[in-house]
């Protein structure tokens, strides 16, 4: 942030910053080396995938937001392979199609998309949806949806935080 009082702004001075975190001018990175190894994909996969399967361990439905972005693909494409291996495991055990429901576990695993109609998000969500084969649903708003929820959005939030805001409405 900065500052700027009428005085000194009267004297033909500049607006003076008094927000100045370490950050800002990488300051705090002085010093330190990037690591010289290179990152363990193997690794890296294995926590990633640990912790969408973490998020499976339920006992009443789910599904997955899916904006179409890389993010969200990655997760889902993760939740349909571990669903599918849940689901052969129990068909392996001779569990029941009615069984397997009450854990949560329908047959498919179903998407949801929020966005305008007609954004290449949805379109994007749709094509992955699409190949990794989810029920997929989606809900579109318009402009004028989305304006006219933001004072709630606000209110519910209990912030002006811009990004908060912005990601929110869509799904309020």
């Amino acid at each position: 942030g900065h500052r700027l009082t009428s005085e000194l702004y009267d004297k033909g001075q500049q607006p003076e910053r008094f927000f100045a975190p370490d950050w800002f001018t990488f300051d705090c990175t002085k010093g330190t080396a990037l690591p010289a190894d290179q990152p363990d994909l193997a690794e890296i996969r294995e926590k990633l995938v640990t912790a969408v399967k973490r998020r499976l361990m339920t006992s009443v439905p789910w599904g997955v937001l899916l904006s179409g972005g890389l993010d969200s693909s990655l997760i889902a494409s993760i939740a349909v392979r571990l669903h599918r291996e849940m689901l052969a495991e129990h068909e392996a055990k001779g569990d029941k199609d009615a069984e397997i429901q009450g854990m949560g576990m329908a047959q498919k695993v179903h998407t949801f998309s929020i966005g305008l109609e007609g954004s290449p998000d949805l379109a994007a969500a749709r094509g992955v949806a699409e190949f990794l084969g989810t029920i997929h649903h989606e809900y579109t708003f318009t402009v004028q949806e989305g304006l006219d929820a933001v004072k709630d959005v606000i209110y519910h939030l209990e912030t002006y935080d811009v990004t908060t805001v912005r990601a929110s409405t869509p799904m309020y």
